[in-house]
């Protein structure tokens, strides 16, 4: 019976459906409620002391703290440890003059903010970094300038400025994000900050994606495959393989980095330069997640569509120069994803067509389509044993991305989907054709 083997062909596609691309997004959701959960405890231990103070005059230091138990994925955040946020600013002295009070204002008492000037003569700005700054210096003294050589012209200014910035700094940690970046809370740098804290990890990553509300000619699809991006992250750290971050919202262990000579000797690829570093260098288990609200970077939308088609070749291409640790989880997970979708799609149109086929009497007899497929002038109930079945898969497959995606949008408080998920499912692996042409074209 053909309709049988299609049917096999579907449940087992639909299973490695699941495996490949759904898998894994409870223990992300499930982390995420935990840090949700520890610092909702936190800010009510933390007003509760407060108001003691304000009722018997007790300093807040004096009031006792219920310690977290031994289990939790987080450590308290009485003693976090100081952070230099370092950003690397092309001319871009108006989006400083944005961005930078909320980072300045963030509500950790010891940090330093060091902007690396990476502009050159040819650079043309309306406000330079240099004069940005000026207008910061006098009331934020923590405020710190240094400079890209100009002889630097065989090495990308951008690795060149982080390594600077890096290599400055004088905290143990040092956050990295971009001008055009600004964090949704006053509490980003503490939220990531205490994920750190304990020396259990070298590398904390945090989510950023563009601004949806600027609406930009094909942001909406660049904003879902960055998520998209980050929860293939987040998944390979959960199970002690990171194999990258994104470059705008991470948070480094500053002896850790310098010590393995920051970005790579061999690494001569601008985009994704930070992502390609770490998992350079990255060992296994020794990145957390924040996966707050409050931890999120919002970044501001300057791109086209053609940008968006050339950002999204460049990040395919930096894919291909991973470690073969990174490179293979990579390309297993997507080529056995893609395997199965295009498997589930064609098992599904098969099996349609021999349940239809077979009740149709224009049907010649004798031919081979009647051997194949014998004509059935009634339904017969026991074909709802396989077709239910079938129609149930079919919607499951529907609603499996739109559900996952909404869950994860609701745990960071960002703007949700739709239903796009589940076009963007169904349309990715001949997107993919198309961007392995372009790829090998090029």
């Amino acid at each position: 019976m053909p309709e049988a083997i299609f049917f096999a062909l579907l449940c087992l596609s639909f299973l490695l459906l699941v495996l490949t691309r759904w898998t894994g997004c409870r223990t992300l959701l499930r982390l995420g409620r935990e840090q949700r959960a520890f610092f909702d405890e936190h800010r009510t231990r933390s007003a509760a002391a407060v108001s003691v103070k304000a009722e018997t005059g007790v300093p807040v230091s004096e009031v006792p703290d219920v310690q977290s138990s031994d289990s939790s994925p987080l450590h308290s955040l009485a003693d976090v440890p100081d952070v230099s946020v370092v950003m690397v600013s092309e001319g871009d002295g108006s989006l400083l003059e944005a961005n930078l009070p909320y980072i300045l204002h963030q509500m950790h008492c010891h940090v330093e903010v060091v902007v690396v000037d990476a502009s050159t003569a040819d650079t043309h700005t309306a406000v330079s970094t240099s004069d940005a700054l000026k207008r910061f210096r006098q009331t934020f003294p923590q405020l710190r300038q240094t400079y890209v050589p100009a002889s630097c012209r065989n090495v990308d200014r951008l690795q060149a400025g982080y390594t600077l910035g890096i290599r400055a700094a004088r905290a143990p940690w040092v956050a990295l994000t971009e001008p055009d970046c600004v964090p949704e809370s006053y509490e980003w740098l503490s939220q990531m900050l205490a994920l750190a804290d304990g020396g259990d990890v070298d590398v904390v990553m945090g989510y950023a994606n563009f601004d949806l509300d600027e609406g930009v000619a094909g942001v909406r699809r660049a904003a879902f495959e960055r998520l998209k991006r980050f929860v293939c992250y987040a998944r390979a750290a959960l199970n002690g393989r990171a194999i990258g971050v994104d470059g705008c919202n991470v948070l480094l262990r500053r002896e850790w980095f310098v010590g393995q000579g920051c970005f790579p000797p061999t690494l001569h690829f601008a985009s994704d330069a930070v992502s390609l570093a770490i998992d350079a260098h990255i060992s296994p288990g020794r990145m957390g997640l924040a996966l707050c609200p409050e931890s999120v970077v919002r970044q501001r939308c300057r791109h086209d569509v053609q940008s968006f088609a050339a950002d999204r070749l460049a990040v395919y291409r930096a894919d291909r120069l991973r470690s073969f640790r990174g490179r293979r989880l990579l390309s297993w997970r997507d080529g056995a994803g893609d395997v199965a979708l295009y498997l589930f799609l064609l098992s599904f149109v098969c099996f349609l067509t021999c349940r239809v086929v077979c009740y149709l009497p224009q049907v010649p007899e004798g031919s081979w389509l009647s051997s194949f497929l014998p004509y059935e002038p009634y339904y017969r109930l026991f074909w709802l044993c396989m077709d239910v079945p079938a129609l149930l898969l079919l919607a499951l497959a529907c609603v499996m991305p739109f559900v996952v995606f909404r869950r994860i949008t609701r745990m960071l408080e960002i703007p949700s989907f739709g239903l796009y998920p589940l076009w963007w499912h169904f349309c990715r692996p001949w997107r993919l054709v198309a961007l392995r042409w372009r790829g090998r074209r090029r």
